[in-house]
């Protein structure tokens, strides 16, 4: 009898073990779903929190603009217009250039 109490509680304690082992299975593929789900989600909110810095400087910078170009007319430090080019001059048909006259004003 006792052979048999012997092998009924191998039986039982390999059954138990099996448990186990697929529980333990069970489990690491749940901690390994975790993991993956949570650097997933550090992404996300790092992506998140990048976002919100670039549009609170990129308010920043549009405001500095606005500010600058608004006061920029009042302390006379405008930016210069661009200088008038001077004008081509014109060829005359037969090759030669003709230089540009200036014609002063007359008072009158």
């Amino acid at each position: 009898m006792r052979r048999r109490d012997n092998i009924s509680t191998i039986v039982d304690n390999l059954d138990r073990a099996r448990e186990v082992e697929e529980s333990s299975q069970r489990l690491q593929a749940q901690a390994s779903r975790f993991d993956q789900q949570a650097r997933v989600l550090e992404r996300r909110e790092r992506w998140k929190k990048y976002k919100t810095y670039g549009c609170i400087l990129l308010s920043v910078l549009i405001i500095i603009l606005v500010v600058v170009l608004a006061v920029a007319p009042m302390t006379g430090n405008a930016p210069a217009a661009a200088p008038t080019p001077a004008p081509a001059p014109t060829v005359l048909p037969g090759g030669s250039a003709a230089t540009p006259t200036v014609s002063a004003p007359t008072s009158g």
